[in-house]
């Protein structure tokens, strides 16, 4: 059975596929057709048992928030604001989409430190509504390589290839049972002195998986990251993107450097739990199947959680 994550990609997807190639020439259509899509979502929202609003409200139990409905607006709103980006990237290039991104200097400090001392780095990011337009940018300040997961559908593929091949930024794609093409790849770009940066929210249990906990319930994710900064003593550094209006605000967390591989994987992983309560409208990752029930789980058997202000 397809999560609402699954169905809500394969339901936008055709509409956005043939739509961004007609009305190319149109900007404000495209406007307007992207940000309709999105809006039917807050609908969706409201049908009756509908697994969103359940696992919505399951997330808002857990995080500490009262207003489940509240937050899925702002999710939307967030997405609309994306849609706008990925517009404003596929008619003009990535350099306006590039300037929107506000590096601290914190941030900025920490990535120059690391790139001094290491090299590089390994930067582990959720599935944050920002996390494009901040890849992009980055991009445009230390040498980077992407590693993005193939999408399973063939018109979503499309659209991703095309998002990225216009993002202007080296990428490899990782194919769903060839983890040595992507080791490949890792290190060579570990070796070459650049940022690996790679989305690592994916909740499966497999060979490679490192088990943690995440609001309060066993969780495996993924372990190459901790697997190659271990081997190649290459630090790992926790990323986040919080959206404030059109402001795109990505921040990071202290790089480490450590050999175990679960204290190392559960390093980064309290820090995505830190920021998925403080920021709960920005993770659309939690829809997806495995998520959605671990975080029913968190609920039932955390019935007040703390939040962080």
């Amino acid at each position: 059975m397809k999560s609402p994550l699954r169905r809500a990609k394969d339901a936008l997807t055709v509409p956005l596929f043939a739509g961004v190639r007609a009305t190319q020439p149109l900007p404000g259509v495209q406007r307007a057709m992207l940000a309709g899509a999105l809006a039917s979502l807050k609908l969706w929202y409201r049908l009756p048992g509908s697994r969103v609003q359940k696992t919505m409200s399951d997330f808002c139990r857990v995080v500490g928030r009262k207003d489940p409905a509240k937050v899925f607006a702002e999710s939307v709103r967030k997405l609309q604001c994306a849609a706008r980006m990925y517009g404003e990237l596929m008619r003009h290039g990535p350099e306006r989409l590039a300037g929107q991104v506000e590096f601290s200097a914190e941030v900025l400090a920490s990535c120059e430190a690391v790139k001094k001392e290491h090299g590089g780095g390994i930067i582990v990011m959720p599935h944050c509504i920002g996390a494009v337009p901040v890849a992009v940018g980055f991009a445009r300040r230390f040498p980077s390589l992407l590693l993005v997961t193939e999408s399973r559908g063939a018109m979503r593929s499309d659209l991703v290839h095309r998002c990225f091949d216009k993002m202007q930024v080296e990428v490899t794609f990782v194919r769903r049972g060839d983890p040595a093409a992507a080791a490949r790849s890792i290190l060579k770009g570990l070796h070459d002195g650049k940022f690996i940066v790679g989305t690592t929210d994916l909740l499966r249990r497999t060979k490679d998986s490192v088990q943690v906990t995440m609001f309060g319930q066993p969780a495996h994710l993924p372990g190459w990251p901790a697997r190659f900064s271990a081997r190649r003593n290459t630090p790992i550094i926790p990323g986040f993107v919080h959206l404030d209006g059109e402001r795109i605000l990505p921040s990071v967390g202290t790089p480490f450097i450590e050999q175990d591989l679960a204290v190392a994987t559960q390093k980064w992983a309290a820090f995505f739990e830190e920021n998925f309560r403080r920021h709960p409208s920005e993770w659309i990752f939690l829809y997806e199947k495995r998520w959605s029930q671990l975080i029913a789980q968190a609920a039932e058997s955390s019935p007040v959680a703390a939040s962080v202000p």
